[in-house]
């Protein structure tokens, strides 16, 4: 077989000795949806390209084996045909994860090879450019809401502070970290008065491990924990 291109670092064939990836067919060939490839190991592991996790894997008599998953962000989605087994491999997955092996099953295969389909926000794309480098695959992650607030102050805690998960001091079952030491910096992205207390929503740092709740913020100069920086 006359091969179209040779790639030397195919993405669904990292966990291979021979990354290669022989192209066969390209998107769009005669109504073709993705990109077929060979590789030059008989029993070649296909990998995943990105982490994520397995949304659904089955078989049809024309595709045969299949496994689709999807990027963690969820807006990237791929789909392998004709693999050699049933896809055992579920839930979350990591980049070069091996999760099947190229084959050739389903009446579609024309011979051993790897059928690439891919899909961003949706719609079908040429997974070339993608597989190749040359286009960047939108992978990233937006930070959850909570940590999208505003932080409008800096404080520094003054005497030993407890950080908890409620706004209360009923007992002590809510706190997230007890007596946060004096000259702690902590950020506060909400504040909040409730009687005498000055309940602030605070993010910390207390020896290289992150904490998140709620402290009575009151100023030291008011007999409370916490001054402004």
């Amino acid at each position: 077989m006359k091969y179209k291109e040779i790639i030397s670092n195919y993405p669904p064939y990292m966990a291979a000795s021979d990354k290669r990836g022989f192209i066969s067919q390209y998107y769009g060939n005669n109504g073709h949806t993705g990109v077929d490839s060979v590789g030059n190991i008989w029993d070649m592991p296909v990998c995943a390209i990105f982490d994520g996790k397995i949304v659904n894997a089955g078989y049809t008599s024309t595709t045969g084996y299949d496994v689709t998953y999807q990027s963690t962000n969820g807006r990237v989605k791929v789909v392998y045909l004709h693999l050699r087994e049933k896809v055992t491999v579920s839930g979350q997955i990591k980049k070069n994860q091996v999760i099947g092996h190229e084959g050739g099953t389903g009446s579609l295969a024309a011979g051993k090879h790897l059928h690439v389909t891919m899909y961003i926000d949706g719609a079908r794309v040429d997974p070339l450019p993608y597989l190749k480098g040359t286009k960047a695959l939108p992978l990233e992650i937006s930070k959850p809401e909570q940590l999208k607030e505003e932080i409008y102050m800096i404080r520094k805690v003054t005497k030993p502070l407890n950080i908890r998960s409620t706004r209360s001091v009923a007992n002590d079952s809510n706190i997230v970290y007890r007596n946060m030491p004096a000259g702690t910096v902590f950020l506060v992205t909400e504040d909040k008065w409730e009687g005498d207390y000055h309940w602030g929503k605070v993010i910390a740092t207390v020896g290289g491990k992150s904490y998140a709740g709620w402290c009575n913020i009151l100023d030291g100069s008011a007999g409370g924990w916490s001054e402004e920086v």
